[in-house]
Order: C-alpha cells, then sequence, then structure tokens
C-alpha cells in the first residue's frame, strides 16, 4: 500500500525534472484515486500496532502524497505561484481525511475479536484491496489503452474524464466502507437497508428510503460516468469537462451527504442504546416484490412504445434512438414483473 500511495509523488518528480505537463496531468489524474485509496486502505490493516515506528510510517505516506508533491510541483512549474491552489486544496482535504482516518483506526481497534476479526477479512481486504484496487486498476488501463491508440490524450478525453470520475467515486464508497468499520456490527445492520427490505418495502420508513434515494442517485451517476467510458467520437469540445464533473459532484455529493446524515442517527442510536439491552433485529421473509418497483417497471416498459409512436408521428430520428438504447432494460423489467408477485392471484 504505501509503495502505491508513495509512487504518486514520483510523477510529481518526474515532472519536476522535466516539465512534460501533458504526460504529468494525464498520469497524475488516473493514478491519484489508487493513491488516496491505498492510503486509506493501509490505516485499516494493523489498527491495533501502537508502534511509533509504524504510526510514523503511515503519517509518511500523507507527508509524501501533499508537502513533497507540492514543492515539487511548484518546482515543475517553475515556481509560479498560481499554480500552488489545486495542490493546496488537495493537502487540506487529505489532512481531513487523515485526521479522521487516526480517529477511526481508533475506535475500530477497540472492536471485539469477532467484528475486528470480520471487519479486516470482508471490508479491507476483500472489499477493498481485491475488489476496490482491483476496479480501480481496471478502469485506469481504460485510459491508457485509448491513448495508446491514439495521436494523444486529448483525443481520449471522454474516456480520461468519465475513468477519473468513477474512480473517484469508487474510492470514496471504499473510504466510506472502511470508515463504518469503526460502528459496531449490530448497530450498522440496524441502520444499513437489506436487500430483503428494498425488494418487498418492509420495514422502511422514511430515514431508510432517504438512504436508499442518496444511493440510487450514486449509482445512476455512475452508471453515466461509466457509459460514456470508452466511448469514441470528436471530444474537443471544453462542455464534456463540466458535464462529467458536474455528474461526479452530484453523485459524490450524494454519497457523502447519506453517510454524514445515517452517520448521525447511528451516533444518536448508540448513545440510547448504552446499558440497554440490543433487540434482535427482525427477519423479513421475501414472498414478493413491492408494488413500488412493479409500478417503476410498468412506467420504463410503457415508455418505450410511448416513443416509438411519436417517432412515427414527428418522423423525428432522436426519439427512435431511444428506445432502442433503452429496450434490453426495459425487456429485462418486463420479464422480472412477471416473477415479482408469483403468489398473487389478484386480476
Amino acid at each position: 500500500m504505501f509503495l502505491l500511495s508513495s509512487s504518486f509523488t514520483g510523477l510529481y518528480a518526474y515532472h519536476a525534472h522535466t516539465g512534460d505537463e501533458k504526460v504529468f496531468q494525464f498520469w497524475m489524474w488516473i493514478f491519484m484515486p489508487i493513491a488516496v485509496t491505498a492510503m486509506a486502505i493501509s490505516f485499516g490493516l494493523k489498527v491495533r500496532c501502537e508502534d511509533w515506528k509504524y504510526k510514523t510510517f503511515l503519517i509518511s505516506q500523507y507527508v509524501l502524497l501533499t508537502f513533497v508533491s507540492l514543492i515539487l510541483y511548484v518546482v515543475g512549474r517553475k515556481f509560479d505561484s498560481g499554480s500552488i491552489l489545486v495542490p493546496c486544496i488537495n493537502a487540506i482535504i487529505l489532512a481531513g481525511i487523515l485526521v479522521f482516518e487516526l480517529s477511526v483506526r481508533s475506535r475500530i481497534a477497540n472492536l471485539p475479536d469477532e467484528e475486528l476479526s470480520f471487519f479486516i477479512t470482508t471490508d479491507v481486504v476483500k472489499g477493498g484491496i481485491f475488489i476496490g484496487l482491483a476496479q480501480l486498476a481496471f478502469l485506469m488501463f481504460g485510459s491508457i489503452q485509448c491513448d495508446g491508440n491514439s495521436t494523444g490524450y486529448m483525443e481520449c478525453r471522454r474516456t480520461l474524464y468519465s475513468q477519473v470520475g468513477l474512480s473517484a467515486m469508487v474510492s470514496l464508497y471504499i473510504i466510506i466502507k472502511l470508515i463504518s468499520g469503526a460502528v459496531p456490527k449490530r448497530v450498522l445492520d440496524r441502520h444499513v437497508p437489506t436487500m430483503k427490505q428494498i425488494i418487498t418495502m418492509e420495514g422502511m420508513g422514511w430515514v431508510e428510503l432517504v438512504h436508499l434515494f442518496g444511493l440510487i442517485v450514486f449509482v445512476f451517476c455512475s452508471i453515466f460516468l461509466f457509459g460514456n467510458y470508452g466511448a469514441g467520437g470528436d471530444f474537443k469540445n471544453d462542455a464534456d469537462a463540466s458535464v462529467m464533473l458536474s455528474v461526479t459532484i452530484v453523485g459524490a455529493t450524494s454519497l457523502i451527504a447519506t453517510a454524514i446524515w445515517k452517520g448521525v442517527i447511528i451516533l444518536g442510536d448508540i448513545k440510547e442504546e448504552q446499558g440497554e439491552e440490543i433487540l434482535a433485529t427482525r427477519l423479513i421473509e421475501v414472498k414478493e416484490t413491492s408494488d413500488v418497483w412493479i409500478a417503476i417497471s410498468f412506467v420504463v416498459t410503457s415508455t418505450i412504445p410511448v416513443l416509438n409512436v411519436i417517432a412515427l408521428i414527428t418522423i423525428d430520428k432522436k426519439y427512435g434512438f431511444w428506445p432502442r438504447l433503452g429496450f434490453p432494460i426495459a425487456l429485462i423489467l418486463y420479464i422480472g414483473s412477471f416473477f415479482g408477485q408469483p403468489r398473487s392471484r389478484d386480476d
């Protein structure tokens, strides 16, 4: 993890030595989410180790990722004072993450052995390293491949922008997942909607519905960015950057706001339950899906013929394009609606 996070500083050293702005900008943007995620994961690997040498080793990642990189960046920009704004903002953000992770790390260390074992194996190793970093590497290689098949990375801006935005949201999700490890599992299970609850809508109060809405916004923003990943075309229009950045900000803000709001509720619940007996979580049996999902399926599938009718009336090609694009999704929802309530005999 240290090699991944500290190698990001090597890009700044390369820029300071060569002054190659194009190569530096390309590699900096595609590698930054991996470096930040690797630093976050390293704080969850040995949470009970209080050796000052190891803690210094952890903090040195932050120093390399911020202050050393900032100095090298200013050197590469020929000491241009106007070029330090973005690195300073990054340093402040990472400083907040560092302080917060040190606090969370100490709370995780106090978890019972069984919960700590579950956190390290499931959230850190499996979710963070094997799945999270693997996803970030997969996305990164798409931009590298596009750059290798073109005359310059500016021809791959849509892939690059979507990769950076999607990687940033994946990295943010992993960090929030690691932070949630500080919450006892019994408490977390009561506040995170399960798939059974989402399907049946049983036990879903307004708190769970707001949580679900925030996740849906995050997922749809991710799908939009992934849909533009690897797309071809003429993308020299600067509006592409604004759209990708806006979608990334909306998705990331939705996830952060949901996590903060949920965290406040969980902290309140932890204070209330101190000294009280913990009630067992009510099990939910899934016998049929909620009418809400059947209604959504009907709306989506009925939109396809409506657009086809509009296309026939107006002879506008754009109305004929969207039905073809959405037909696979509508078909899956249409078939799924037949099996959503198999025991219903209502005519």
